[in-house]
């Protein structure tokens, strides 16, 4: 049997049903149409059917009606005048008029009587004007719904453990502050993830990572850090309070496994490499805690940032280098291409730990408020008048 549209009879008003509001808002359609009946079940009680009459069509089909055109139609009702309508929107006079024709030719009703002087509202414009209204009061506290579930989904964070002591808790607190209702979820991976799970959309944001420059992400610069040599504390080097390049080439170093991090051993080897020294790897995790525990068994050496400093492992000491080394850059990375509220409410709070960093001589003390430990003055060195190596570049 062929199958039959179900004809029924719909005021004109329920032609609203099928308003083209996704071409203004990105929601699914679930979210849509559960707007849709929530609108219809309080908004058509109220309109009067009388003054618009009712026509037959098939069941679902829909006028072609924008919400763009039902805002210039409340706009130009509001002042009855093209010109002052149209400055008001910020449009010209003739595109005014072609969205109102527009508006008349898919509902088929005249809205305005108008002429070279005057400008007023038919029966049918005036109905109009009251459903409109309730549609757009209706459409803004469903745009502010949609900002508030947005904002309840949590923003993805992976942090370097270089950060997690110090930047990682200032910058939640401050998130809180800024947006209590907004929700961080910290994700784990190997380094050498990083940027494939944030190119990916597996992740958010990077926090605490080297200095990243590829098309499609944004890095925002958060310190500029020193490092320091991690040392057994019963060793000389701890005794004496720094060593040099040398003496630390000339030791095991401890550094994560080139399968789960691609930059510290390369980094290390340039570092090393014009005092002619290849340095013995030891590959460990890539947590700094497992590292040090390897150094305080007497393993070997390993490098850290001035930020560890603040959270001291016990049977490890650091000591600066002799030499005068380049900083390492750290900051946070995203998608160019991602924007949310939580996001925006990450970077402020990012802006503001970054501001207080960047009043303190050294920045860890501006989110930590603990001191730092007291790092004595490294005696004079043969190499400390040679240019430091560049071992930091890629």
């Amino acid at each position: 049997m062929r199958h039959v549209a179900e004809k029924r009879i719909i005021p004109l008003h329920l032609c609203f049903f099928n308003i083209e509001l996704r071409s203004a808002l990105p929601f699914s359609i679930k979210h849509f149409r559960a707007f849709q009946l929530r609108f219809l079940s309080e908004l058509v009680p109220t309109l009067p059917q009388k003054s618009l009459g009712c026509f037959t069509v098939p069941w679902g089909a829909s006028m072609d009606l924008k919400i763009k055109q039902l805002n210039v139609f409340l706009v130009l009702a509001e002042f009855l005048h093209f010109g002052k309508a149209a400055r008001h929107l910020y449009m010209s006079q003739p595109g005014l008029t072609f969205q109102i024709q527009s508006l008349e030719a898919a509902v088929g009703l005249q809205l305005f009587n108008r002429d070279r002087r005057h400008v007023e509202l038919t029966e049918a414009g005036k109905s109009l004007v009251i459903t409109g209204n309730r549609i757009m009061s209706e459409l803004r506290r469903f745009e502010e719904g949609l900002v508030s579930l947005a904002t309840e989904q949590p923003l993805r964070v992976v942090c370097a453990p270089s950060g997690e002591q110090v930047i990682l808790p200032a910058v939640i607190r401050q998130l809180k502050k800024i947006s209590p209702k907004s929700h961080v979820e910290l994700c784990s991976m190997s380094p050498i993830e990083y940027l494939r799970a944030l190119q990916e959309n597996r992740v958010d944001v990077l926090l605490m990572v080297r200095r990243i420059d590829t098309p499609g992400v944004e890095f925002q610069l958060i310190s500029n850090q020193q490092l320091y040599a991690v040392v057994p504390e019963d060793s000389s080097y701890a005794k004496r309070g720094s060593i040099s390049l040398r003496e630390f080439g000339a030791q095991p170093v401890i550094a994560t496994a080139r399968q789960h991090c691609d930059q510290t051993q390369p980094m290390l080897e340039r570092m090393l490499e014009p005092l002619g020294i290849s340095p013995q790897f030891i590959e460990a995790p890539g947590r700094q805690s497992a590292q040090e525990a390897l150094v305080a068994a007497g393993m070997g050496v390993t490098l850290a940032n001035e930020w560890r400093l603040l959270a001291p492992f016990p049977g490890v000491k650091m000591v600066p280098f002799e030499e005068s080394l380049p900083p390492l850059q750290l900051g946070a990375a995203w998608r160019t291409s991602f924007e949310s509220p939580v996001l925006s409410h990450f970077k402020a709070a990012l802006q503001d730990v970054i501001f207080e960093l960047s009043k303190q001589k050294r920045p860890s003390l501006a989110v930590s408020g603990r001191k730092l430990q007291t790092v004595a003055a490294p005696p004079p060195s043969d190499l400390q008048s040679r240019q430091a190596p560049r071992y930091l570049q890629a």
